[in-house]
């Protein structure tokens, strides 16, 4: 056999092998088009037999060639090209139903994620009246604390300013400068709120 002979057989060879692993890759796909989702370039050569005739996946040994060429192994590999054809229609078939399902599923978690949101939402609401109602607690006991000692004696009443002084330092919301719109007051007892 002259070298160049054996050059077209060993061509010949390595292009049967691309295409016999080029339909492994599609059988592949056909069983698990999850897996092959993010492969753009094996998205594209599915579209078509050109594309998928210069399709190429080193890793695999799959390399590309012209349609015509890559018919012509077929037909030696398998007894007709319509095999890899239909492998191809299938994976490509098998793929856009993957993607469907996936967008579904995204659909889904976004309804999901919405309805979170909402009940977040609505936590928030029920955490804010409960928080007005405390800041209505403190400011009445504050209120009631300083109208009984002013009844008292001297001694008293600066105990009480001392302790009241003490628990406002205690309380961490207090620490925290808060917007007057979002205070409200009791009847007469904003003029003692800025007096603490």
């Amino acid at each position: 056999m002259s070298d160049r002979s054996e050059k077209i057989a060993n061509r010949l060879q390595a292009d049967a092998k691309s295409v016999e692993a080029l339909s492994h890759l599609l059988r592949s796909v056909g069983d698990g088009p999850e897996s092959y989702a993010d492969n753009v370039s094996l998205g594209a050569a599915l579209r078509s037999q050109g594309a998928l005739a210069k399709y190429s996946e080193a890793t695999l040994g799959i390399t590309p060639m012209s349609l015509n060429h890559q018919k012509r192994v077929a037909e030696r590999c398998f007894g007709s090209y319509d095999i890899l054809d239909a492998l191809r229609k299938n994976a490509r078939r098998c793929s856009l139903s993957a993607k469907v399902r996936q967008d579904r599923t995204k659909q889904g978690s976004k309804a999901d994620l919405q309805a979170k949101v909402k009940e977040i939402e609505h936590e928030r609401v029920l955490l804010l009246q409960d928080l007005f109602i405390l800041q209505r607690a403190y400011d009445l006991r504050c209120l009631q604390a300083r109208t009984y000692a002013q009844a008292a004696d001297t001694a008293t009443q600066t105990r009480c300013l001392k302790e009241q002084r003490e628990l406002d330092a205690s309380f961490s919301l207090r620490l925290k400068p808060i917007p007057a719109s979002n205070v409200s007051y009791l009847p007469g007892a904003h003029k003692n709120a800025h007096n603490r």
